[in-house]
């Protein structure tokens, strides 16, 4: 279920760098109150870029150079580089290109991104989905298990986000941040716990493949951390077992042999 949301202004846009109105979250709006809509129950990840309207297609074309020489417009084809196109959609029906890369770049779609994310983690629900710029970079946090150490709630986040441009690349984020725009993006993976990075070669599907399916190993292993985190905040110490430990983590340097003879002189 699906509730709606006011649209920003252009000023706005410019803060915050979403495409037309292409985020959603769950249950909670973003700052920038702009969106597709906000989910009331949770929605998997195919299901989130359909409705978002994220499900746009990129493809490669061959790049070219053109100008004019003696009235004439010649256009020659650029050697080892390529074109990523976006397909016309709603707000901006032409096709736009979105950077020039090389000849062995490999495109991966979000509809396909998204399809690897529910095949590995089927049980994660979408927390945000969007897409910045016009269309360049697209994103997917997904929210994980809450854990409640004595009452404090610690929650993290799986940020998964595609560069389609040159310059950029697609990784998979843990992270405590949750994305709503181009500065928490960035914030998000400032701040992350863990990430890897894929490259966009011929093989992309299949090494996104293998990453996501990191996600899955780390959301089972979030049960034994929960445990630990538990355990240490039901552990009392006393303070020699603060000193013990300080004197295991810090250990004081060797004395110099100069230093020791020197305070081996009685002093007077």
């Amino acid at each position: 279920m699906l509730a709606a949301l006011a649209v920003n202004t252009e000023k706005d846009n410019q803060m915050h760098n979403v495409f037309g109105e292409r985020w959603m979250g769950l249950k909670k709006p973003a700052w920038h109150d702009i969106s597709k809509g906000i989910w009331t129950e949770p929605v998997s990840a195919p299901v989130a870029v359909v409705q978002c309207d994220a499900d746009y297609e990129v493809v490669l074309a061959e790049a070219t150079a053109t100008f004019e020489r003696d009235g004439e417009t010649i256009t020659v084809p650029v050697t080892g580089s390529r074109t990523v196109l976006r397909e016309p959609v709603e707000g901006d029906m032409q096709w736009r290109d979105l950077g020039t890369v090389g000849k062995n770049f490999g495109l991966i779609q979000n509809t396909q991104i998204c399809a690897a994310i529910d095949k590995a983690v089927p049980d994660l629900p979408v927390e945000s989905i969007g897409v910045l710029g016009k269309g360049e970079t697209f994103f997917v946090c997904l929210r994980t298990a809450p854990m409640d150490i004595l009452g404090d709630e610690v929650r993290n986040y799986f940020l998964i986000v595609d560069g389609k441009a040159g310059n950029q690349k697609l990784s998979v984020v843990h992270t405590p941040i949750r994305t709503e725009c181009e500065n928490t993006l960035m914030m998000g993976l400032d701040a992350a716990l863990m990430s890897v990075d894929v490259r966009h070669t011929g093989d992309i599907e299949s090494e996104l493949e293998f990453t996501v399916d990191l996600m899955a190993l780390m959301e089972r292993s979030q049960v034994r951390i929960k445990e630990n985190f538990e355990l240490l905040a039901k552990t009392k110490i006393t303070a020699d077992d603060v000193a013990t430990i300080a004197a295991a983590a810090f250990p004081l340097p060797n004395v110099p042999r100069k230093v020791q003879l020197i305070n081996s002189i009685p002093a007077d």
